[in-house]
């Protein structure tokens, strides 16, 4: 069995600071009344285009107008805020994140992430704070979260719901519905009787179901369920390998990881084909596994600016003197891992290329993936991969409404007001959505200097 609480405690490290005091949240300023982006350089990312000298009308947290700058009266009072010369595009969303820590909040939306796929309610204030930040209470992203993951028995993770069969299974995703919850997480351990009933009691109760690829169900029943998302690329390596692979049968961690040498590249293009008649979505995670990093390179991490904005807690189990998984981990592993991180990227665009659907996410906070920050190098590797820049953040804007049939992603009348207003066109160079001039979350606008401020406040609380 996989047990990753001893060996792979990124979550554990989270949560565990998550009891830690934590900094003062920045007041919530109010919603003002209008709000008037003018004369802006549009990316609507409704398409692959930028519409040029245009005004964006907000009211609340939604937008009322949109379109050229000689067509829409900007009312009497309204904040005006200046575009010329800049370019304002949706705010961005993680789709698979791990809000463990309140003060996260602020560094997602200091980075322009202003939508997150929470992958575990493992804290229990995560509804309080999803309800805070949609009444303007607490500043934040808008939060989608699951419940606990549902797992088998035994867990990966100690703190999952761990069910054995149907009925359990049943059981628990009843109770996630009752609880709030939006959707569903399973996980790695679950037998297949109990992973089918998952699935099939959560589309009762129309709850979407995500997460990994259970060992004992693999990646083609998985797809015959239609499971919503895929994350990590789970599976995909593991469940193509060769008739002759030795590691065929086997799930441990080390056989899994080594799949890489096995694999038949004929059967990972059938499953590419699956996955797009199954209208499965995949959220790769590449910054993730980009991060898997030896001694030498984590003591590189740690010195990485944005270390700064992270508890001491979270650092020091970072830091490879504390963390005994260094103990066990080869040079071998080392050269697998990137082996399996380059077919991963190639396999993003064969995924792109068949029609299957991608998200933008991070995993933060897996080791050396911080909140926010890193968003920005997963658009890099979608781009690496060979999406073009305009796919790689629609994946974190349009494609991430679309699969939760929500309202925002897109600049049109009638979405909520997320934005980034940034210096050059995103378009061209996905990096360019790092140079911002301030972000807007659900209608509140925060100029750089003010986000710059908050992250500062936040530093100086975790300064040892």
């Amino acid at each position: 069995m996989r047990r990753f609480r001893a060996l792979f405690p990124l979550v554990a490290i989270a949560c565990g600071a998550a009891n830690a005091p934590l900094p003062p949240s920045p007041e919530p300023r109010g919603v003002d009344a209008d709000v008037a982006f003018v004369h802006v350089s549009l990316v609507p990312m409704d398409a692959p285009r930028v519409l040029s000298d245009q005004t964006v009308l907000v009211k609340g947290s939604r937008i009322v107008a949109v379109g050229p700058a000689a067509t829409i009266a900007v009312p009497a009072g309204a904040k005006k805020i200046e575009g010329a010369g800049k370019f304002l595009m949706p705010g961005l969303a993680d789709m698979h994140a791990h809000v463990n820590q309140r003060a996260w909040l602020v560094l997602l939306v200091a980075n322009g992430v202003t939508t997150v796929r929470n992958m575990w309610a493992w804290v229990p204030d995560t509804l309080d704070w999803r309800a805070q930040i949609e009444q303007g209470a607490l500043l934040g992203p808008t939060i989608i979260t699951a419940g606990p993951i549902l797992d088998g028995s035994p867990p990966v993770w100690d703190d999952s719901t761990s069910v054995k069969d149907a009925p359990e299974a049943a059981a628990a995703v009843r109770a996630q519905k009752a609880s709030g919850y939006d959707f569903v997480k399973v996980y790695s351990n679950l037998s297949l009787e109990a992973y089918d009933a998952i699935v099939d009691e959560a589309g009762k109760l129309g709850l979407p179901v995500a997460g990994h690829v259970p060992d004992r169900a693999g990646l083609d029943h998985v797809l015959e369920k239609r499971q919503r998302s895929i994350e990590h690329l789970e599976g995909y390596l593991q469940f193509a390998q060769r008739d002759d692979s030795p590691l065929k049968e086997k799930i441990d961690l080390p056989s899994i990881r080594r799949a890489i040498d096995y694999l038949d590249e004929t059967k990972l293009a059938a499953l590419v084909q699956k996955t797009r008649a199954a209208g499965t979505w995949n959220c790769p995670t590449l910054i993730s596994s980009a991060k898997y990093s030896s001694p030498a390179e984590a003591n590189v991490e740690l010195v990485r600016p944005e270390m700064r904005f992270l508890t001491p807690g979270v650092r020091a189990m970072w830091d490879p003197a504390n963390d005994r998984r260094y103990r066990d981990r080869t040079a071998d592993d080392y050269e697998h891992r990137k082996r399996r991180s380059a077919r991963e990227r190639k396999l993003v665009k064969e995924l792109h290329d068949a029609g299957a659907r991608l998200l933008l996410g991070t995993d933060f906070p897996s080791p050396f993936v911080v909140p926010g920050f890193n968003i920005h190098d997963e658009l890099a590797l979608f781009v690496a991969a060979g999406l073009t820049p305009y796919d790689a953040i629609r994946a974190g804007t349009a494609d991430a409404a679309e699969y939760f049939g929500d309202t925002f992603g897109v600049i049109a009348t009638g979405k909520r007001a997320d934005f980034i207003l940034v210096e050059a066109n995103p378009l061209e160079d996905v990096r360019n959505i790092a140079r911002r001039v301030g972000v807007m979350a659900r209608g509140v606008w925060h100029s750089e200097g003010e986000l710059r401020a908050m992250l500062e406040e936040l530093a100086r609380a975790n300064s040892p």
